[in-house]
């Protein structure tokens, strides 16, 4: 089996005022130099920034940010966690809902009886509570049921971890190859400043392991039977 990363992405769902956002913001204020500015938002449409450079593109408007990195290297180290926290350093009070990490990609498979083996136990909830040690995953999935064959198109698992953050791989069937998208989240950050303060650190220092996690996850997969 390949994989081929798409992105790893950090969204946070909250308010958050878009004009704040700014090339010298992420530099001065954040810290972070990330090379030449190579697409940026118009600065007459204040609800809607988006800056685009060479390895990372931050788009933010009123209730949403996104921090995306589409050269993905494969031991997954990335920078989204360390520029969101630096953000939210620097601007403690953003109202948040939820705040998460994702890695998305691709699977591609040698042959049809490869395909079949990795399918067959990528789309069982009984993986998941194995993986993770939990006993009970929720599942939504979506078939096409005809009269004698049934046929998976996609799958979203969600798991808690018990630390107040929650696990969600979305996968999706596309032609011979597997879309999945696995998502790290502390969320109902509402609650109260102690809950999201515990939840947002378990997701600041626990993205190493969500990483390393998602790696053994995949070899869990390849692993024979």
């Amino acid at each position: 089996m390949e994989i081929k990363y798409n992105y790893i992405t950090l969204v946070a769902l909250g308010n958050f005022n878009p004009a704040i956002v700014t090339p010298d913001f992420i530099k001065k204020d954040c810290g972070f130099g990330f090379g030449e500015l190579t697409e940026q938002s118009p600065s007459f449409i204040p609800v809607v920034t988006r800056l685009q450079f060479e390895e990372i593109l931050i788009s933010v408007d009123l209730g949403r940010m996104e921090l995306k990195e589409t050269k993905v290297r494969d031991d997954l180290k990335t920078e989204v966690v360390k520029v969101f926290r630096s953000f939210y350093q620097v601007l403690p009070y953003t109202p948040l809902m939820a705040v998460g990490l994702n890695i998305n990609c691709r699977l591609l498979f040698e042959d049809d009886r490869e395909r079949g083996s990795i399918e067959k136990k990528i789309i069982i909830p009984e993986s998941y509570m194995h993986f993770f040690g939990v006993n009970q995953v929720n599942v939504n999935e979506n078939s096409l049921f005809m009269e004698e064959e049934k046929t998976w198109i996609a799958s979203s698992f969600t798991v808690e971890d018990g630390e107040g953050l929650t696990r969600r791989i979305d996968l999706q069937r596309d032609m011979d190859l597997l879309i999945r998208n696995y998502n790290c989240e502390a969320g109902n950050l509402r609650e109260s400043k102690m809950n999201r303060d515990i939840r947002l650190k378990c997701l600041f220092e626990g993205h190493e392991k969500f990483r390393e996690e998602f790696l053994e996850f995949i070899k869990y997969l390849e692993a024979k039977e």
